[in-house]
């Protein structure tokens, strides 16, 4: 995509803006690295109660579904047998009408 010659000082002067705007923060705070390192620290101590608690509840479920699997299951019974055949019937177009008598 081309960009006119508008758009491209528009952009060069925002650029400029937050340039002069926005220091970086190690040079407005002297303890930044410090508090960049205890956010990451808590970062990293959440992410490992996260695990932990995720690994809790996956072995729960896996106990119980093993729990599960060992418990005896009802009887089964041999299936019914079938019923008898019933005596086959033609269509009714073709069979007499009985009706009728004829």
């Amino acid at each position: 995509m081309k960009l006119t010659l508008r758009q491209k000082a528009r952009i060069r002067e925002q650029q400029e803006q937050a340039a002069k705007a926005a220091p970086l923060a190690s040079s407005t705070s002297p303890h930044a690295y410090a508090d960049f390192a205890d956010y990451f620290k808590d970062f990293e101590q959440q992410q490992k109660d996260r695990a932990r608690r995720n690994n809790e509840a996956a072995k729960q479920r896996r106990s119980a579904a093993k729990a599960a699997a060992n418990t005896p299951s009802p009887p089964t019974y041999p299936p019914l047998s079938p019923p008898p055949p019933q005596p086959k019937i033609g269509h009714f177009y073709f069979a007499r009408n009985r009706t009728l008598g004829l």
